[in-house]
């Protein structure tokens, strides 16, 4: 009798696991060659739900990005982006309504010293978003992390609605020839359009961030935002290095890797053979 009650509640945490699983929506893993734009090419997956709602697979690049995910110094600024069409606005206040974007950031040094205003970006934008464009440009970033070159301590880093308006600081992950893994958890379950315009959490090598003393751990919207590509951007001389671009249905920071669940059902059954003979 026990061993069959162990089994039962061993199977129900698997369900609740498995009930938790991500859906890999979109990825990136800049395979090709550095004398090739981004522009004009197509991601490596791109859910087919999104090319559903309007969105679309072919990235929209300046040409400080190339293929092989080189970032360029040359002292601008610029966009690389992909449109979601409706598909993150149309799930606005469901009980699912939970996505991850992912990045992998290595800065280098532009030549021209170390200093806060060189960085690059990830995040969510408008309707208007142009290549020629980074995210405070006309306010069209919603829900952004920047990773700074230097000043990472003292300049905002985090921000939500209206581009660079609504920016806090959340610690220093500043720096050159480091990689971090940013990730962003945008949470629209609880929108209503009204009152309630869904929250936005960031993630530094899988910590979650937080400011304001550690009371606040997520930036609420302050208006119906309108989710319509996503994508990175650097500024002045933030170049360096992106890998491992990624956005997913569900919280793809704390829930294992949809990989993981044959491995946590072949453990489970190891547990329960070994309370069989036990119990014999």
């Amino acid at each position: 009798m026990k061993t069959k009650y162990l089994l039962h509640l061993m199977c129900a945490s698997l369900a609740l696991t498995a009930s938790a699983e991500v859906q890999t929506l979109i990825t990136e893993d800049f395979g090709g060659v550095f004398a090739d734009d981004l522009n004009g090419s197509t991601a490596d997956v791109f859910s087919s739900d999104i090319t559903t709602a309007g969105g679309s697979s072919t990235w929209s690049a300046s040409t400080e990005f190339q293929q092989d995910g080189t970032v360029d110094n040359w002292g601008s600024h610029g966009s690389a982006f992909l449109s979601l069409g409706s598909y993150v606005n149309a799930l606005k206040g469901d009980a699912s309504a939970i996505f991850t974007l992912k990045l992998d950031v290595t800065l280098v040094d532009g030549g021209n010293g170390i200093t806060s205003s060189d960085f690059i970006s990830l995040g969510f934008y408008e309707p208007g978003i142009a290549t020629g464009d980074a995210f405070y440009s006309q306010n069209e970033g919603v829900g952004t992390v920047v990773f700074r070159e230097g000043g990472g301590s003292t300049n905002n880093d985090f921000f939500g609605s209206n581009g660079a308006t609504t920016g806090v600081n959340v610690g220093d992950f500043s720096g050159v020839n480091v990689t971090h893994t940013l990730a962003l958890v945008l949470d629209l379950t609880t929108h209503n359009g009204v009152s309630d315009f869904g929250s936005i959490s960031l993630y530094v090598d899988g910590v979650l961030q937080t400011y304001n003393g550690g009371a606040d751990t997520s930036i609420s919207f302050l208006a119906d935002e309108d989710f319509a590509y996503l994508g990175f951007s650097n500024a002045n001389n933030g170049g360096g290095i992106v890998d491992n671009f990624g956005f997913y249905l569900g919280d793809a920071v704390t829930v294992p890797e949809p990989g993981t669940y044959a491995l946590i059902a072949g453990a489970l059954g190891l547990v329960f053979v070994a309370l069989r003979r036990r119990a014999v």
